[in-house]
């Protein structure tokens, strides 16, 4: 059998179960539910003020915020019927001014 390269967990995956923890932590918090025994009041899994508020931070550092993105530019699209066949063409090989050229593509320069 192949030994393991890896010894016990990367920081990236430590750190997404301690955010997990928190989070699930945090929903415990919000959603208890009083009870009552022996005519007390009784609330399980709530957290103080100064933990909640750890717990937030904790998780604005390590989760990104979900924030709106507002588009700027214009799209111009044209319909394919209103195309030549040259115009579809040149799109199909990659050689329209439109055509977004791959990430990984290497450019070679002479």
């Amino acid at each position: 059998m192949a030994a393991r390269n890896r010894k016990g967990l990367s920081e990236n995956t430590r750190q997404r179960i301690q955010t997990t923890m928190i989070v699930k932590r945090l929903e415990k918090h919000v959603l208890a539910e009083p009870e009552i025994e022996d005519g007390v009041v009784i609330t399980k899994d709530l957290m103080t003020q100064s933990q909640v508020t750890a717990a937030l931070g904790l998780i604005k550092k390590t989760l990104p915020d979900l924030s709106a993105v507002e588009h700027s530019g214009s799209i111009d699209t044209n319909n394919a019927n209103e195309l030549s066949d040259s115009e579809l063409a040149d799109i199909a090989t990659g050689r329209s001014s439109g055509a977004v050229e791959p990430a990984d593509s290497k450019k070679v320069t002479h």
